[in-house]
């Protein structure tokens, strides 16, 4: 009889890479240049492992058409990753630089590269495991696609969070200047990853990347025309720019206009299906982007008022009546509550001044800090119950309205 019992080997710790070729299927590649790239990713693959000091025959790898899946053995060790992180992305680099010399304009390419750590499972047909899943979303994200765009040098390379904060943050060697912080938003995940461009002679940072474009081609070539990037990818590599500077506009803050671009593509990358008919998919982004920004803008405004609610000065001794319940239960010494107010988690502490002290019903305490009722409801009976601990008062008697 048959068994549905599916057995997995013990999971291992490993360090997990995934390389692709940028722009593998645009449409002005033949099916030559094609093999010819193959080719040509995995001699460089090959040859920039081996000169790592991990040789690529001591590694389990599985090709995914227009790039491949590596998974470094254990036995290199606690420094593998250092030892990757230090050679790899430049010897890559300089592979793909040499390569060009070498090949018509048909058959150059650029490489994105995305490097996590992590337990990963295998069973008879392979590997899997989130650690593969994060590192595949990882190569995914567009602020990578875009970096690469927009500079053109031969590599970008992204990290996880948690090798970034792990193993380059702390060490000079690895220069984490050069990495800079993105929001990768793709399919189920939303994190954060770490990007970093290499060329042959000197690196660029992605920060730059959108304003100087280094060119990266020989003879004068032009880059392919990005209205020859297909799909949700060539139009987010169009128009990104654009919709960020439009926003800027009104923002004036640049950080504030990269998350809310970022968010109203993440929008646009959900609903591509629907959007790529629309008669102004660029008018219905900006519209998205811009109803974002209001929406931030008035949280950080009402964030703002409270800060300066709970920043009184007091007066030892004073008396006051919250507006969020009955006077006769919620009459403390002003002094003692503040103090108790500051002793509280901060999403506690938000819930209860919003409602007992500045009267905002619970429902509108949901939508402005974006939570279910339900939650606030929770924060408010927890903050109630932590102050009469703190003050030792039968303080805010009552369930929430």
């Amino acid at each position: 009889m048959g068994t549905n019992a599916h057995i997995f080997a013990p999971p291992v710790h490993r360090v997990v890479v995934f390389a692709d070729v940028a722009q593998f299927s645009a449409p002005h590649r033949t099916e030559g240049d094609r093999l010819t790239i193959r080719t040509g990713f995995y001699n460089a693959m090959r040859t920039a492992f081996a000169d790592t000091g991990v040789p690529w025959d001591d590694c389990q790898w599985e090709d995914r058409g227009d790039g491949a899946l590596i998974l470094v053995p254990p036995k290199y060790g606690e420094g593998t990753e250092e030892l990757l992180l230090k050679g790899l992305p430049q010897l890559l680099a300089s592979a793909l630089r040499q390569y060009e010399l070498e090949r018509p304009s048909g058959s150059r390419f650029q490489m994105r590269m995305a490097i996590h750590v992590g337990e990963v499972y295998s069973d008879d047909e392979g590997y899997l495991g989130e650690t593969i899943i994060h590192a595949a979303r990882l190569l995914e994200a567009l602020p990578l696609k875009r970096a690469l765009w927009e500079s053109a040098v031969p590599l970008a390379l992204i990290v996880s969070d948690t090798l970034y904060h792990g193993k380059i943050q702390n060490a000079p060697s690895l220069e984490p200047a050069n990495y800079q912080r993105v929001r990768v938003t793709t399919k189920e995940t939303s994190a954060t990853g770490w990007v970093r461009l290499f060329d042959q002679a000197a690196e660029v940072s992605p920060a730059d990347s959108g304003e100087t474009r280094h060119t990266g081609r020989l003879n004068g070539e032009k880059p392919v025309s990005r209205c020859e990037i297909e799909g949700f990818d060539g139009f987010y590599l169009a128009h990104y720019r654009f919709i960020r500077n439009t926003i800027n506009a009104r923002a004036q803050d640049w950080t504030l206009a990269e998350e809310v671009a970022n968010e109203a593509m993440a929008i646009a990358y959900r609903k591509w299906d629907d959007l790529v008919e629309h008669p102004n998919a660029i008018g219905f982004v900006i519209v998205t982007a811009r109803r974002i920004l209001s929406r931030i803008q008035r949280q950080r405004a009402r964030r703002a008022s409270l800060e300066s609610t709970l920043s009184f000065d007091v007066s030892p001794g004073l008396e006051f009546s919250a507006p969020g319940g009955d006077p006769a239960d919620i009459v403390v010494n002003r002094t003692a509550l503040q103090q108790g107010l500051k002793a509280l988690p901060i999403d506690q502490r938000e819930c209860f001044v919003l409602h007992e002290i500045l009267g905002q019903p619970v429902r509108q305490i949901a939508e402005l800090l974006n939570l279910p009722e339900g939650t606030v409801k929770t924060r408010l009976r927890a903050a109630r119950q932590a102050l009469r601990d703190l003050l030792d008062d039968d303080l805010c008697e009552g369930g929430a309205s």
